[in-house]
């Protein structure tokens, strides 16, 4: 397709589903397209890295070893190249990771070179502004590829093909590795929630990881036939599981539901809320995969869920956050994947 029509076409799309309205509620979901890349990207995150303007940026990666970082000013969004790694980056997380230094860190996971097929050493990198430029440094490097990690209160974790999960803690401003625990099988994402981080594995297990110092153990809390892709928490109560049947599974002290299923693998999973007028209450969902949809589900009156197409594209989605942006208002979503674009989308009035 002519570069031309390409554009015109995501021009298209993104009017179309900037209307996408939940029924009965007063406003509409409005999606813009914060970057495009000409690569896949594997990983988006939110979170305030950047002191230099209001709130949450967003993070994101690509299968080139780019690290982007984007902010909204003056209407519309900002893009920094801040980094690039030696191997393809696939998952980014933003968080606390060196509670000595001020401000918060970027990881960055993936390989230590080349792609993920060709099946090599994985790595680690830890990014930062410093206050006058940004800083990056690999901080691990794995004997296979680095699918996920995480950051904890006072620790950090990493986990991928070697099927363990690798904690470390902060000492004098490094990072130092404390533990390896076995998996079951092969990490795909991990998340931090309160206490504990909870493991996504290829073999379909869920793992809970527990401990401090050099002693931490896991514990299978759930397991399935279909891989465990991606991960998301609201709390310690209520955990979202995006799996590679398509199936989206929410977790709550009174079991396991799945709660929407589509045709291809999901690769995103988030928690609102999306839409703070509905009327129902209950947790409101979000997804996003293979099938190249964006999905919130709202929660009816009976227990059941309305999934809401947000955004229907022809390439596939790897990834999606949920969180608060800059200034703006509410809670927003934002996606990536093989077309190299990050859209967000939010409920406006």
């Amino acid at each position: 397709m002519p570069v031309l029509l390409r554009y015109l076409s995501l021009s298209l799309l993104l009017f179309l589903f900037a209307c996408a309205a939940a029924p009965g509620d007063a406003g509409y979901f409005r999606c813009e397209l914060a970057l495009q890349h000409s690569h896949k990207l594997g990983g988006c995150a939110i979170g305030d890295l950047d002191p230099r303007y209001p709130g949450a940026e967003i993070a994101t990666v690509s299968v080139s070893g780019e690290v982007f970082v984007l902010h909204w000013e003056q209407g519309r969004w900002h893009s920094q190249l801040v980094f690039r790694c030696p191997g393809e980056a696939l998952q980014c997380v933003i968080g606390d990771a060196l509670p000595e230094q001020e401000g918060q860190e970027l990881l960055v996971v993936g390989m230590a070179k080349g792609r993920e097929e060709e099946a090599g050493p994985g790595a680690a990198h830890l990014i930062r502004w410093d206050g006058q430029a940004w800083q990056g440094r690999k901080i691990h490097q794995e004997a296979a590829l680095v699918h996920g990690g995480a950051i904890g209160e006072g620790s950090l974790l990493l986990v991928g093909f070697t099927k363990q999960a690798i904690v470390f803690s902060p000492e004098a401003g490094a990072l130092r590795l404390r533990a390896r625990v076995p998996l079951p099988g092969r990490g795909k994402t991990a998340l931090w929630r309160g206490s504990e981080y909870v493991v996504a594995c290829s073999d379909g297990s869920l793992v809970q990881i527990q401990g401090s110092g050099a002693s931490w153990q896991a514990r299978t809390l759930e397991k399935i036939e279909a891989g465990r892709a991606r991960l998301a928490c609201q709390g310690q109560a209520q955990l979202l599981v995006a799996d590679d049947d398509g199936g989206l599974r929410l977790l709550t002290a009174s079991g396991s539901k799945k709660v929407y299923s589509e045709g291809q693998k999901l690769r995103g999973a988030g928690f609102g809320p999306f839409v703070p007028e509905h009327p129902v209450k209950g947790p409101q969902l979000a997804c996003a995969g293979y099938e190249g949809k964006i999905v919130v589900l709202l929660p009816g009156k009976g227990g059941e869920y309305r999934p809401l197409t947000l955004f229907q594209g022809r390439e596939r989605f790897h990834h999606l956050a949920a969180g608060s942006l800059g200034r703006r208002p509410g809670r927003a979503l934002v996606a990536c994947g093989y077309g190299g674009r990050v859209l967000v989308l939010r409920w406006v009035h």
